[in-house]
């Protein structure tokens, strides 16, 4: 058995129930926390969408089939790694994940797909990408030292705000899949999952680094890894039932910093949002609903040039706008409003 430490890894239920929102917070498997990348990622890439979801609490009421099979993925990794590692058990032993612990009723809902058939078929290829993935997961833990499984990191950002404060501090968290030492030249190998329909590694890398998502990483990852971390992402086209691993790529120090900067107006910006969103309910209330409307409209504007309003979840209400607030609507769940001192670690 190769040596390892993962820091956490014994203490994770990889078969708990989704957890319930208390602050508009979406389960783990359904996305991020409210200081994740893709927290204010969102509010970057369309305002009135983070608004459905983070101010007036609306969550799509069950998957799309590429989001359910995407986490179906990343589960069954998990629990492949927990039953190899941690319990002991061997390869052959440890591809056979549990149906508990699958809980395909919920985790991949019949209701996501066309037919019970593209159920069945798209779970078979599940099972065929887990066993690929098992066996490029056994060369790493030969070569390289694994150092943490699924782990969250966090950093403390002191982040300006223009008014009576000086700053606040959010606390960034961000959960990365892998992250090894090769047992050769004690270099750390950041390793994350994305699932794709039938896309190819180089694509999905090219994707993903456009995003910022692994200057975010790298980030998060400096305090505890001073020294430069490279990535690599094990890509699983979930349609093709094809697994393979992208070429080594390291984030340059210069545009790490430029995105830091960048987050800090975009939290910055986030706050005040929400403040200002806050003031505006406590004075006017929801007995109004025009001036609401309007200030929802004004505030949280779509960005026609990154809109994908006709694929958006959120499509068939966005023209309502604020005329959601307070009101059941049907296809979504509902949750309490994200407040603005929710984020702050400290002010």
């Amino acid at each position: 058995m190769p040596d390892f430490t993962i820091p956490g890894l014994t203490s994770v239920s990889f078969n708990e129930d989704t957890p319930q929102r208390e602050l508009a917070l979406p389960s783990r498997l359904e996305g991020s926390s409210p200081r994740g990348y893709h927290f204010i990622n969102g509010f970057r890439e369309c305002p009135r969408m983070f608004a459905f979801k983070w101010l007036l609490g609306l969550e799509p009421q069950g998957k799309k089939s590429a989001l359910a099979l995407g986490s179906l993925i990343h589960l069954t990794q998990e629990i492949y790694i927990r039953q190899r590692l941690v319990e002991g058990k061997s390869q052959r032993e440890a591809l056979v994940i549990p149906d508990d612990e699958l809980n395909l009723d919920e985790n991949l809902p019949v209701d996501s797909f066309d037919s019970p058939a593209a159920r069945n078929s798209a779970f078979q290829g599940v099972a065929v990408l887990l066993q690929q993935w098992a066996e490029q997961f056994e060369k790493d833990i030969l070569e390289m030292r694994i150092l943490s499984a699924e782990e969250e990191y966090r950093l403390d950002l002191e982040v300006p705000v223009p008014d009576d404060r000086h700053s606040v501090t959010i606390q960034l968290t961000g959960r990365v899949d892998r992250v090894f030492q090769k047992r050769t030249t004690g270099a750390v190998l950041g390793i994350d999952t994305k699932s794709t329909s039938n896309k190819y590694a180089e694509t999905v890398k090219e994707n993903a680094v456009a995003t910022d998502q692994f200057s975010m990483y790298t980030m998060l990852l400096g305090p505890r890894y001073p020294e430069s971390v490279t990535w690599a992402i094990d890509v699983c086209a979930w349609k093709s039932q094809r697994f393979e691993r992208s070429d080594e790529f390291v984030v340059p120090t210069e545009h790490v910093e430029g995105f830091k900067e960048g987050l800090k107006r975009s939290w910055s910006d986030v706050i005040l949002t929400l403040e200002s969103w806050e003031d505006f309910l406590h004075e006017v209330g929801d007995s109004d609903p025009a001036r609401l409307s309007k200030f929802f409209e004004f505030n949280f504007p779509r960005y026609p040039s990154k809109c994908q309003l006709f694929g958006c979840e959120y499509a068939g209400i966005c023209r309502q706008g604020a005329h959601s607030y307070g009101c059941e609507v049907s296809g979504f769940k509902r949750y309490a409003p994200l407040k603005a001192a929710d984020l702050f670690l400290r002010d």
